[in-house]
């Protein structure tokens, strides 16, 4: 498995890829679309080709040849600036570079025989030892470490006997295979080929929509179709993929699937954008956080959430963010709901409750299923509240409501450096792991005291600062970004703009720029 690497995936936010791409989409001249090939050309970054992945399987079917034409001439027409770019995954030990090599002769035969000038970009000593092992694949028929993908086999294998609920058993199987399949369209040696085993057998294909399994007749279906894939896997040579997927097909042989009937709470999976990186990959989310989920501590009515929920990892640049996904909140003892219906600063808030009011639906009748008919009348009358971003609504379960209140909480320091807040006026309790989720959630410098109270300097424009506060509350942080910039770089001394700042920085993922405000505020 590709280990995350910062310096391949630096920070891109996704708004750049997509005007990017519109500009070559919707070019109404030949100079304005070659003006706008040079601009890619110029931002060439790994995320760009996700996007563009992405573009190519949501565009209506009768655009879907041209997107695809578009999309591999602009990673085979760029191939130089791509390898100059990502030269250090080249850079392999002998062993490492010949199996490399010879998994993917196809890729280097065009740029080493079709395509010559392309391998030039590569350092002198890169590319002597490349046509060094290329020439040696004519000779060895073996691989140097046959058991090269051993470890994703492994993964997948420990990922699959983990599982104590078996209607997760499809969204576990999704989540491996696109997460295998995004780390081989972003590698550069196999991005062509999976992109031709895409199109041949379809996203949809790794749904896995098999309904709720209660028999062997839904195994079997699962069953049919990972042979399918990895009938189609084998003739493309991707070879990570073709691994996990055998390690499943045992699986659903051999498991005691049907066994697994510990429910484990209501989870979804998706494939969506880092919030760093822009990079596409999967995650697993918890999507119906209530009393009859095993993780939700609810005793002598005070919960204990970790602020750690919900969030994943990414596999390129190895950030840690936040999953953003429609979501349902309710605790009893409180009597409300409060729901995550996602904007993700691509819809508007009625388009959003439109877009996933249904599947909202769903969560509340599916948990009325799991409770009693008492249970049930008291819930549908419970109270309700929106949030449009997974932050508020994590502060919304936390703080019992998505408005911005000052709240008391005292500050328990554990012996291995992580932390408790004790809010009595909500009675929760917190786990604090870095002090800069403190920030994060509620605008505070961790070092400030409770009672220390800050005012707005009185030159200020009130008007633009207000304006400033109502898009910072609505969760549009790139907006919020340009207003609270303009009045930081004219006021540097006042501390809640700062704050404001800084608090806007944390949610792009800016960190660096956060801490430098804070340092100096």
């Amino acid at each position: 498995m590709m280990k995350p690497n910062a310096n391949i995936y630096p920070a891109r936010e996704r708004a750049t890829n997509v005007e990017l791409i519109k500009g070559l989409l919707y070019a109404e001249s030949r100079e304005s679309y070659d003006g706008a090939l040079t601009r890619f050309i110029e931002n060439i970054h790994p995320s760009l080709f996700a996007e563009l992945d992405w573009m190519e399987n949501s565009v209506p079917a009768q655009r879907r040849e041209n997107a695809q034409a578009m999309n591999d001439a602009l990673f085979l027409n760029n191939l130089e600036s791509i390898i100059k770019l990502r030269e250090i995954e080249f850079e392999l030990p002998q062993d490492e570079l010949f199996d490399e090599i010879k998994e993917n002769r196809d890729f280097y035969k065009y740029i080493l025989e079709t395509e010559p000038k392309i391998s030039k970009v590569f350092k002198e000593n890169n590319y002597r030892a490349i046509v060094s092992a290329y020439e040696q694949t004519n000779e060895k028929s073996t691989y140097a470490n046959p058991n090269k993908y051993k470890e994703i086999a492994r993964i997948t294998e420990h990922k699959l006997y983990q599982i104590n609920d078996r209607q997760n058993l499809p969204l576990v199987m999704r989540e491996v295979l696109m997460n295998l399949l995004a780390l081989s369209l972003d590698h550069v040696s196999t991005r062509m080929r999976t992109k031709k085993f895409v199109r041949k057998t379809g996203m949809e294909v790794f749904q896995f929509n098999v309904g709720e399994i209660t028999s062997e007749h839904q195994i079997m279906e699962l069953k049919d179709m990972v042979s399918y894939i990895k009938e189609n896997v084998h003739g493309y040579g991707l070879l990570p993929l073709w691994e996990s997927l055998s390690v499943m097909e045992d699986f659903l042989d051999h498991g005691n699937i049907l066994k697994a009937d510990r429910f484990d709470g209501e989870k979804a999976v998706g494939y969506g954008h880092c919030g760093h990186c822009a990079m596409m990959f999967c995650s697993a989310a918890v999507i119906s956080l209530d009393s009859t989920c095993p993780y939700f501590i609810d005793q002598n009515d005070r919960l204990h959430l970790p602020l750690e929920f919900n969030s994943a990892q990414c596999p390129f640049c190895g950030k840690v963010r936040r999953i953003d996904t429609p979501a349902m909140f309710y605790r009893p003892s409180n009597k409300k709901v409060i729901y995550n219906i996602p904007t993700q600063n691509q819809y508007s808030e009625s388009e959003a409750e439109d877009l996933y009011g249904e599947m909202i639906g769903k969560l509340r009748e599916r948990y009325k299923k799991r409770i009693s008919a008492e249970e049930a009348e008291v819930f549908d009358r419970s109270g309700e509240e929106i949030t449009y971003n997974m932050v508020h609504f994590i502060t919304a379960i936390q703080m019992g409501t998505v408005n911005r209140v000052w709240h008391t909480f005292l500050r328990l320091r554990l012996a291995d450096g992580s932390a408790l807040l004790l809010d009595q006026t909500s009675n929760t309790l917190i786990d604090l792991i870095y002090p800069a989720d403190v920030t994060q959630m509620w605008d505070l410098i961790p070092e400030d005291t409770a009672g220390k109270i800050l005012t707005l300097d009185k030159n200020i424009d009130k008007q633009a600062f207000r304006d400033a506060k109502e898009v910072y509350n609505r969760g549009d942080y790139q907006k919020a970004e340009t207003l609270f910039a303009n009045l930081y770089k004219t006021h540097p001394e006042d501390k809640i703009i700062g704050r404001y700042l800084a608090s806007v920085y944390m949610y792009l993922g800016k960190n660096e720029m956060a801490v430098a405000i804070f340092n100096t505020n």
